[in-house]
């Protein structure tokens, strides 16, 4: 399946999370990422996101 060029963008293209989600909104979730880091290494967490329209 051919993925769109929208989705497609070069890293220093990508906006990070802070400039997108507002900690206010997502505060829980970091926190439980950052203690799942703690305990498993921070390149061992991963969040994934389904955004369905």
């Amino acid at each position: 399946m051919e993925r769109s060029s929208t989705l497609r963008s070069a890293p220093e293209d990508r906006l990070t999370r802070r400039q997108v989600l507002r900690d206010e909104d997502w505060g829980d979730v970091w926190t439980v990422m950052r203690i799942l880091a703690k305990r498993h290494g921070a390149e061992n967490v991963r969040l994934v996101v389904w955004f369905d329209n």
